[in-house]
């Protein structure tokens, strides 16, 4: 269901009918404005790209070790989270409500994609956290054996 509100955003997110003064698009508008404070534009940029170049560079040698799928997967998690556009459709919406002089409330649609992008993006979030766990333990099993010797590894724990 989650996945379903959040696959496109809503067009017009606002109510067709005016109002004059109400206190719930103050209130609306306070929201988007904290939310917009506590969601980064993207998470983890420079671990971003730091995965990125291993994965070019280091692909073909340890192709096939389970703590260098893991370490695929968190860059894949990580590029899904940061393609949830959540900040650049908040910061739109408050743009808006400006322009209307907070005249118009937000529709029931755009409250459904704003509630169900803020839950993906924990679940997101949740996975990252243990897919990140798991390469971790994989990657100090390999170096308590002694199967990985070369340190650019460790740099990105």
């Amino acid at each position: 269901m989650v996945d379903k509100y959040c696959s496109e955003s809503v067009d017009n997110p606002f109510e067709s009918d005016i109002r004059k003064f109400d206190a719930t698009v103050i209130n609306e508008k306070a929201i988007i404005d904290k939310l917009i404070d506590i969601y980064p534009n993207s998470v983890a940029p420079q671990s971003v790209a730091i995965l990125d170049a291993l994965v070019y560079k280091m692909s073909g040698p340890y192709r096939h070790a389970k703590f260098w799928r893991f370490t695929r997967r968190v860059l894949k998690e990580l590029n899904k989270l940061n393609s949830l556009k959540l900040n650049k459709y908040l910061k739109n919406i408050s743009k808006d409500m400006l322009k209307s002089e907070m005249h118009y409330s937000l529709n029931v649609c755009a409250k459904r994609y704003i509630a169900a992008v803020l839950i993906s993006r924990a679940v997101r979030s949740c996975r990252l956290r243990n897919l990140c766990e798991q390469a971790a333990s994989h990657c100090l099993q390999h170096i308590q054996t002694g199967h990985l010797s070369n340190k650019t590894m460790l740099d990105i724990w």
